[in-house]
C-alpha cells in the first residue's frame, strides 16, 4: 500500500499503530491515513481497544481464570528483557501492568489459554504468565530450564493476537485472525 508512505511517526513503519513481539504471531493495526492513525493512537493510550490473545502454556493453571497485576519493568543492562518487579534490579521504572487470563482447553502438561492484556508494556503476557509459574511454550527468552527439552518444539512462541475490538467515532469494528497452522498443529 503505497499510499500509506508518510501515515504515522516513522517513516520506517508507515501507518503502524501498534506492534507484536518478535514471533508472535495474529493482528496488527495499521491506519491508512493520519485521522486514523490519530484516532487509533487514542484509543490505545486510553486503553479502549479490546485485544484478546491466545497462548499455550505450560503445567496447568490451579485456577481457571484470574488476573496478573504486577508492575514491568527492564532489567538493567538488557536491551530485550522486562521483569516483574521484586525480580532483578531494573535499569528504568517500574510501569504498571495488568492481565486477564481464562481457561481455554486443558492438555496433559499444557493449558490453552485466552488472554487479554489491559495495559500494553513490552512483553506484558510473556512476563505475566512466567511470573505465575506458566511461561509460553516455545518462548525462548522468559521459559525455566526445565522446559529447555519440552517435545514440543513450535518454530515461534505459541503467542497469538486473536482478535481486536474497538469503536473509532460512531462505527464499531471487530478483526480476527485464525491460529497459523504450526500453531494449531501443536494444538492437534
Amino acid at each position: 500500500y503505497p499510499q500509506i508512505l508518510g501515515i504515522g511517526e516513522d517513516e520506517k513503519r508507515p501507518g503502524m499503530v501498534h506492534r507484536l513481539d518478535k514471533d508472535t504471531s495474529g493482528l496488527v493495526l495499521i491506519a491508512k491515513s493520519n485521522t486514523a492513525f490519530k484516532g487509533l493512537k487514542r484509543l490505545f493510550q486510553e486503553r479502549k481497544i479490546e485485544k484478546t490473545y491466545f497462548a499455550l502454556v505450560y503445567g496447568n493453571l490451579s485456577e481457571a481464570s484470574g488476573q496478573v497485576d504486577l508492575p514491568i519493568g527492564r532489567v538493567k543492562g538488557e536491551k530485550k528483557r522486562a521483569v516483574p518487579a521484586g525480580k532483578r534490579e531494573f535499569g528504568g521504572e517500574l510501569r504498571e501492568a495488568s492481565t486477564e487470563y481464562a481457561l481455554h482447553t486443558r492438555y496433559a502438561g499444557y493449558d490453552f489459554l485466552s488472554v487479554k492484556p489491559k495495559t500494553g508494556r513490552t512483553h506484558q503476557i510473556r512476563v505475566h504468565l512466567s511470573a505465575i509459574g506458566h511461561p509460553i511454550v516455545g518462548d525462548r527468552l522468559y521459559r525455566f530450564k526445565e522446559h529447555r527439552r519440552d517435545p514440543l518444539k513450535p518454530p515461534f512462541q505459541l503467542l497469538h493476537a486473536g482478535e481486536l475490538r474497538f469503536k473509532l467515532g460512531k462505527q464499531k469494528y471487530r478483526y480476527t485472525a485464525p491460529l497459523p497452522r504450526y500453531f494449531a498443529d501443536t494444538l492437534k
